[in-house]
């Protein structure tokens, strides 16, 4: 994907779409923004932006992506030529195990809100719809990833990647903003794609893989085919952990009905399901069928949600045990590590009898770690500190909206 100083403009849209997608660089973002450099290439791709857009968020939320099985669900037809409206994007996300809001009457401002509140784990994907564009398509779908005192990162995988600000959005692409706007974020299950029979006889067992924590509800979808004479509805749903909450079947008398399929979806409190590797019964009792227990067994991974690029600092705390003299309060040392973005503020001591000091980098470069944090490492000094317990602290402001301040708890007890 070529990245042009420019923005593109609204008559420039024609153009937008015969940039083949060769290369692609978001530095001045982030550097692990996945390219899809060999899956995402060509004019047929980047003719129809909902192929392209799709495949960018599922491959940034790395989600695997087989091109010609992603525009086949999203109905792109077999040139991948046909427009594809936005509730089918929806659709092919939820079904890979993405969290995917709509957002209605979206504006650019909105949008940055959004963003602004999970900037570190989302995404929004807009749409034009006023545009006249080549091969007869009539929406045209942006990325945004970021929101920022510059407006917003957008990455319009056809020509433009870099930030465009919020009044130029809305003066140039605003009338042409369609009115839905979708918000994304990991941590869904997949939907489930085998169907289950009542009358088989075995258990059901559902993989979500790889799910993020975090607080709402989990929604754990399967199928199921009613194979009995009768329609079916839920008696009894009951878990064998606190996290579990209801099952319900998702029609409007939820119940199926005979010889079809319906969805069964699962409830869990996203908090309480705990973290690492997981396995969860429920067991079902269904209507009409009072005598057999289902049992379904749910299993994956809880990750923390993207724990490698938050703020963080160690030790969490200072503890100095017992000193026997006040002289011989060693000096001790901490390290905060700050994500891209994030900067930290003056430090400052609860009193006299402590000093802050934030060291520079010997070599005179900033320190990395794998995750692309930077290192900033301070020393706690003490003068004169008085017999008895110590309890002081050491505050650091930071820009970090979630942390907006460390305190480094300072313990422990001064003897003759």
């Amino acid at each position: 994907m070529q990245v042009h100083s420019k923005p593109f403009m609204r008559g420039a849209a024609e153009l937008i779409f015969l940039v083949a997608l060769t290369a692609f660089s978001t530095s001045s973002l982030r550097a692990n923004i996945p390219t899809l450099f060999g899956e995402v290439h060509g004019r047929a791709t980047a003719v129809n932006s909902a192929v392209v857009v799709s495949a960018f968020t599922l491959d940034y939320f790395r989600k695997p992506v087989v091109m010609a099985k992603l525009a086949a669900s999203l109905d792109a037809g077999t040139t991948w030529a046909r427009s594809v409206n936005t509730a089918r994007i929806k659709g092919v996300l939820e079904t890979s195990g993405l969290r995917v809001s709509v957002g209605k009457d979206a504006t650019f401002t909105k949008v940055a809100a959004w963003l602004s509140r999970h900037h570190r784990m989302g995404l929004a994907i807009i749409n034009l719809t006023g545009l006249h564009l080549a091969g007869g398509h009539s929406r045209h779908y942006l990325a945004l990833l970021k929101s920022g005192p510059r407006g917003l990162y957008v990455t319009d995988l056809g020509a433009y990647t870099g930030w465009l600000s919020l009044s130029y959005l809305n003066t140039h692409l605003g009338p042409d903003l369609g009115r839905l706007c979708l918000f994304v974020r990991p941590g869904g299950a997949p939907l489930g794609g085998h169907t289950f029979k009542p009358t088989s006889g075995r258990n059901i067992e559902l993989n979500i893989g790889e799910i993020a924590a975090g607080p709402g509800m989990l929604k754990i979808p399967f199928l199921l085919h009613n194979t009995l004479k009768q329609p079916i509805g839920i008696g009894s749903a009951r878990g064998t952990c606190f996290c579990f909450r209801r099952a319900i079947i998702a029609t409007a008398d939820h119940e199926i009905a005979p010889g079809k399929v319906g969805q069964i979806v699962l409830f869990f409190d996203r908090s309480a399901i705990g973290i690492g590797n997981i396995e969860r019964e429920v067991l079902l009792q269904f209507t009409n069928d009072p005598n057999r227990w289902f049992t379904v067994i749910v299993q994956g991974h809880i990750t923390a949600t993207h724990p490698q690029i938050q703020l963080t600092w160690y030790p969490q705390a200072i503890d100095l045990g017992v000193v026997r003299q006040s002289a011989l309060v060693a000096a001790q040392g901490f390290t905060v590590l700050t994500p891209k973005g994030v900067s930290l503020k003056t430090a400052s001591a609860s009193s006299k009898v402590v000093a802050v000091t934030r060291l520079r980098n010997r070599v005179g470069e900033p320190q990395t770690d794998s995750f692309g944090r930077t290192a900033h490492e301070f020393v706690v000094r003490f003068i004169h500190v008085p017999l008895g317990a110590i309890n002081q602290k050491i505050t650091i402001p930071t820009t970090d909206k979630y942390v907006p301040e460390i305190v480094i708890h300072i313990t422990g007890q001064v003897e003759k």
